[in-house]
């Protein structure tokens, strides 16, 4: 997705294809910032989901399977300031109220993550991958992202699976794994849900919530505000326009 800001507000929209290599990539953003956006703009603010290094988007199975440094590639085509965000992190900032130690969770093809505190991002902890994290001997994300859910259910996406269904449960009890480690490591105060599975947070967050307040870590640690993102389609772009401000 591209959006045109200018003084907080969003003033262009445009969806368009993933693209699945750097080339396709950069050929996409260079035909879309020309022909869509007429070079009229100040700065340009990126999201990938993965890990950045020093403008390197690092190799990650669900984007490109090699490093892409996109920011030296961005030179060739723009003289404007450029910041690369990994996604999770500039979503949080969007997504967060400002108010105490908030976590985001955006539960799509993986799990990504961030956290703010009173507002601003916890730079300490600008590289959290908690998807990544070994639960069972596999990966948190390949059993508790969007993409897993699809899987175990044979294709079906949430908004098919009835709210009584056992999978519910099951789902809960995969995102609880992660989230009893998460607890006491980071101590949120609020916990906000974005990505393709928020739309089903109504059918999950009853039982995750008993789950957790029913384990032993409750009686040490306060179990966070589950809460859903208000607008979790555009939680990055709220992100980029919160950052600007804040960076001006």
């Amino acid at each position: 997705m591209f959006a045109e800001i200018d003084n907080g507000q969003i003033i262009h929209e445009l969806r368009t294809h993933t693209p699945h290599t750097p080339a396709e990539y950069m050929a996409l953003l260079e035909k879309t910032l020309k022909d869509s956006f007429s070079g009229a703009y100040e700065k340009i603010i990126i999201t990938m989901p993965s890990d950045i290094e020093n403008g390197v988007v690092k190799a990650a199975k669900n984007l490109f399977n090699e490093d892409f440094n996109l920011l030296e590639s961005l030179q060739n085509i723009t003289r404007v300031p450029v910041d690369i965000f990994n996604d999770a992190k500039l979503a949080t900032l969007g997504a967060t109220s400002g108010q105490g130690r908030e976590m985001y969770l955006t539960l799509s093809t993986g799990i990504g993550a961030g956290l703010t505190i009173d507002g601003q991002l916890s730079h300490d902890l600008n590289s959290l991958e908690v998807g990544h994290m070994i639960i069972d001997n596999q990966e948190w994300e390949d059993i508790a992202s969007a993409r897993a859910f699809v899987e175990k259910q044979g294709g079906k996406l949430g908004s098919q699976i009835p709210e009584d269904d056992q999978a519910w449960q099951e789902y809960a009890n995969n995102l609880a794994k992660g989230l009893l480690d998460i607890i006491p490591v980071l101590r949120p105060d609020r916990i906000i849900f974005g990505g393709a599975m928020s739309l089903n947070f109504d059918k999950f967050v009853d039982p995750l919530r008993s789950i957790l307040q029913g384990s032993s870590l409750s009686a040490r640690f306060p179990v966070p505000e589950l809460v859903k993102s208000q607008d979790p389609e555009r939680a990055v772009i709220l992100g980029a326009i919160k950052y600007a401000e804040q960076n001006t």
